[in-house]
């Protein structure tokens, strides 16, 4: 429990540390949340299992139409920018407000890759 709040204390942190990005969402493959830092006025739908398991879609779609495995994909939906990183065996969720500059959102990745890395080696998912 301990390690999770240390986590989620850092995901607040980065949510906090970048302009119009309004939430940072950790899940699995299929859209099961494992950690969530979002704004206080988050939108929920954003949040929901179905919206949030569109990478693996969106992913297996790619590859079949022979654009290989994607790392990231980049969407506005219901006024937002939403971009999904691939840290298999996880999904990162980024969602920017209309705003927020997509460059600035997608560095964030490199921002997070311990704590990615650390996070999957707690859960044992390595």
């Amino acid at each position: 429990f301990k390690m999770a709040e240390e986590f989620r204390g850092y995901f607040q942190t980065t949510l906090k540390s970048v302009e119009d990005l309004e939430g940072i969402i950790i899940t699995d493959r299929d859209g099961v949340v494992i950690l969530e830092a979002t704004k206080s006025d988050f939108p929920q739908n954003l949040s929901k299992s179905t919206f949030l398991a569109s990478f693996g879609v969106a992913r297996e779609k790619a590859n079949k139409v022979g654009y290989g495995n994607n790392k990231s994909v980049a969407a506005f939906y219901s006024g937002h920018q939403v971009i999904q990183l691939n840290f298999y065996p996880l999904v990162v969720t980024l969602v920017g407000n209309a705003e927020a500059n997509t460059g600035v959102l997608y560095s964030v990745e490199n921002d997070i890759k311990g704590a990615m890395k650390d996070l999957i080696q707690a859960i044992g998912w390595e």
